[in-house]
């Protein structure tokens, strides 16, 4: 069913002048749960009065899985960073037409019930992974798969990650480019590949700044 005839104003435009999420208008146009009937209602009558070209569509049964690994549960929690990162998942995955279904796996106990039986893909938030054995067992689930917020080299599989060594040795030649030359670096008791590959950077960037001492 496609309601209106032309776009006068855009979806976000629209999430905008109601006050709600472009997530909650993901989910009124696509038919899906997460909002309750009267913002959906409020959103598609605002959507005909603003002439919002959109379809309404039915309900998929196909299901992408987001596991967020865990190895000590120390770094994956609620902080704003993976709020936004659920945030667009959930967006995304709606306008897909697909449900999301979130599961915590610590190591591979109990990844065989994080999968879904419709799944059609994986998302792995793999933050807390820092051993390449770590990733095996989701590799042979022989799923589609995204893994989020880790690096692993000459795999055949997307990743999609920060330059934590680059934005570190950027960091420091700012600081040593305004004439710090003895420059010290906060470290965490807590392993992950993030924080090594930060070090990693910071440590370049001394080694490079001749005069320059590390206070770690």
């Amino acid at each position: 069913m496609i309601r209106g005839t032309f776009m006068s104003m855009t979806a976000k435009e629209l999430a905008k002048k109601l006050g709600v999420s472009q997530a909650a208008v993901s989910l009124a146009f696509n038919g899906k749960p997460g909002i309750s009937e009267e913002t959906r209602q409020r959103i598609l009558a605002a959507a005909d009065e603003h002439q919002v070209h959109h379809t309404v569509r039915k309900q998929s049964n196909a299901v992408i899985d987001v596991v967020c690994y865990k190895k000590h549960g120390m770094v994956v929690g609620e902080t704003p960073f993976f709020s936004a990162l659920m945030e667009g998942i959930f967006t995304s995955a709606s306008a897909l037409n697909c449900t999301v279904h979130i599961s915590y796996v610590y190591g591979d106990n109990g990844l065989g019930e994080a999968i879904s039986e419709n799944s059609v893909g994986l998302i792995l938030i793999a933050t807390e992974m820092t051993d390449k054995e770590d990733i095996e067992p989701f590799l042979r689930l022989n799923k589609p798969m995204v893994v989020l917020d880790a690096l692993f080299r000459y795999r055949n599989f997307n990743c999609v990650t920060i330059d934590n060594q680059k934005g570190a040795y950027d960091a420091t030649r700012c600081m040593i480019d305004h004439g710090h030359r003895r420059i010290g670096h906060l470290k965490s008791s807590v392993t992950i590949r993030n924080f090594i590959e930060r070090e990693d950077g910071f440590l370049a960037a001394i080694a490079d700044a001749p005069g320059c001492t590390s206070m770690t």
